[in-house]
């Protein structure tokens, strides 16, 4: 999943999305990006999904937090699956 596409701004400028907003939505997009990944539990990917269609742009307290506990619960799967090749 990608959000990041050709013409991101500009498809953002036409729901009348203020320039600073249209930042927003890209920052939240890069964040779930960095967590995204196809070898995620179903449950865990239609969350992530699901923020990307919510019509604001910003992101709740909850699911910032949210969101930062999935980064690093991945994170730390990730570690302790490189240390276990070493």
């Amino acid at each position: 999943m990608r959000w990041r596409v050709h013409g991101w701004a500009e498809a953002l400028k036409s729901f009348n999305y203020l320039p600073q907003e249209c930042e927003e939505m890209q920052l939240i997009s890069d964040h779930v990006n960095r967590v995204y990944s196809s070898g995620l539990e179903e449950s865990v990917q239609k969350f992530l999904e699901s923020l990307g269609k919510v019509n604001r742009a910003y992101l709740t307290d909850l699911e910032e937090k949210l969101l930062k506990v999935l980064e690093s619960e991945i994170k730390d799967y990730c570690n302790k699956e490189n240390e276990t090749m070493l």
